[in-house]
């Protein structure tokens, strides 16, 4: 085995084919975390101006109609996106081992049923909204912002990512969000522009869609779809179908059972910190997605295990300083982001933000290996073994411990997840990434050991000294392979 696997390294070489494009990656991956700053950053400078404009009860209103219609884009995107890319990444066999069938057909067959599916959710929420009680209310709005399903419905994104340009996804997001940042502050200045400001909330959306169908266009010809190509995506896209689904109810069931054993107060306190943890998982997922890209345009197994060992090391740099540092400094943490009566959530951030750990295992074996080895039926049921496990401890756990015990249930759950996650990687592996997993936990370790030797407890000061430990025990580790790339830069100087 050994040997094969150096003989097709061998070969990439001599093609001039490295297995990993790490300047690339770097590219996206810097891209990808402006992109997410963004993303974080926007959203509360709406606020503040749906505040002082529309008022906050319309900011309500508007939020809870934007709410809906983002739930029902789940089941728009269904699994064809990951098959897609999965499909449009590898040359080595026929798409979808059908004979003669180009991306473009593959491409427009994806697009005809997930316009269908946009027709049929979009018709189901006129139907349903109306008899729902207090919510009927919103059926107006509602109905204005479905555009954004059909926007969904063309997204061809992962066309980007077969062919290893998510950099370019990015670099739309950002664009559209400085844009509809714009236009709402230009155009939205009164309670009667309600509707306006939700339309163009979810316009970013609409805009980055369709910017990615000006680009995937310019890398596939479109050609019409055909019956039997429509029959063949919806089939192999059922599993892949369920992923989303079940980690979003697996980062959301927690609250509901929390109400069981907590006052509102207490409620009140696991969201915000629930808020905080929730804030990783769009940075580890990206950092998967960027690899996941690369992966399915090599899905070879040294290329797999390359990928993944790196995948591993990134996530890892951005998931353990967080749990062992956020450990130390919830209450401050909490108090300064959420305000003083924040701190008190500490107890249940000190054990949620070690679900950040579960989430790179979940990302970086479960999505990436599993879901490219189409394994997806077997993630599916880890997540769903692993949301059965969450449950049933809450009910026990909580009981005994209130929302501590929920938060340890969910911990757990997650934590066995993951774990099963890279048992059922680990075959199509060449070796697990223990090096690239246990360097970042030491540098933790090691951070943590500065912040206890750190005579103030102020925030700002400890977040600086804990990132330049951290850094500089990384870096010790992985001097050779540092220096010898600033040396490739250097060389490549003109």
């Amino acid at each position: 085995m050994d040997g094969a696997c150096a003989s097709i390294k061998l070969q990439f070489l001599q093609r001039g084919l490295p297995l990993i494009q790490k300047r690339r990656i770097a590219g996206a991956l810097l891209i990808g975390f402006i992109a997410e700053a963004f993303n974080k950053v926007f959203p509360l400078l709406l606020v503040r101006h749906a505040a002082s404009t529309i008022g906050v009860d319309a900011f309500g209103e508007a939020q809870l109609a934007i709410s809906i219609v983002e739930l029902a884009i789940p089941l728009i995107i269904f699994g064809y996106p990951t098959l897609a890319a999965i499909e449009l990444g590898q040359t080595a066999s026929p798409l979808l081992k059908t004979p003669n069938l180009s991306p473009g057909h593959l491409v427009a067959g994806i697009t005809f049923l997930k316009l269908a599916h946009a027709i049929a959710v979009t018709a189901g929420l006129a139907l349903v909204l109306p008899h729902l009680g207090d919510l009927s209310r919103l059926t107006p709005l509602v109905m204005s912002l479905c555009f954004v399903l059909f926007t969904s419905a063309l997204d061809m994104s992962y066309v980007q990512i077969a062919k290893q340009k998510v950099r370019l996804t990015s670099l739309l997001m950002i664009g559209a969000k400085i844009a509809g940042y714009i236009a709402i502050l230009w155009m939205v200045h009164a309670p009667s522009d309600l509707g306006l400001f939700a339309f163009l909330t979810l316009g970013t959306n609409a805009l980055v869609s369709i910017g990615s169908v000006a680009v995937a266009l310019r890398n596939v010809k479109w050609s019409w779809p055909r019956w039997n190509v429509l029959k063949e995506v919806a089939k192999q896209s059922r599993a892949f179908a369920l992923t989303i689904p079940l980690l979003l109810i697996f980062d959301r069931i927690d609250l509901l059972l929390f109400d069981r054993f907590a006052d509102p107060a207490q409620i009140g306190l696991y969201a915000g910190s629930s808020r905080l943890v929730q804030a990783l998982t769009p940075l580890i997922a990206m950092i998967a997605g960027v690899f996941f890209s690369e992966i399915v345009g090599n899905p070879s197994r040294p290329s797999l295990t390359s990928h993944t060992r790196l995948a591993c090391w990134a996530s890892c740099a951005i998931a353990v300083p967080a749990a062992f540092g956020g450990t130390l400094l919830a209450p401050q943490l909490l108090g300064e982001l959420f305000g003083a009566s924040f701190a008190g959530g500490a107890q249940f951030f000190q054990v949620q933000v070690f679900q950040s750990l579960a989430q790179v295992a979940l990302a970086v074996f479960g999505l990436n290996v599993l879901l490219i080895q189409r394994k997806a039926f077997r993630f599916n049921m880890l997540l769903a073994m692993g949301i059965a496990i969450s449950i049933v401890l809450a009910l026990v756990l909580g009981a005994r411990l209130g929302g501590v015990g929920v938060a340890l249930a969910f911990t757990i759950g997650k934590s066995v997840a993951g774990l099963g996650a890279i048992v059922l990687a680990h075959k199509y592996l060449e070796q697990l990434p223990w090096k690239e997993f246990f360097q970042p936990v030491l540098a933790g370790f090691l951070m943590v050991l500065g912040l206890l030797l750190l005579p103030t407890k102020a925030l700002g000061l400890n977040i600086l000294v804990g990132g330049l430990v951290f850094g500089a025990a990384l870096f010790a580790m992985n001097r050779n392979q540092i220096m010898q790339a600033l040396r490739q830069v250097k060389n490549r100087l003109p």
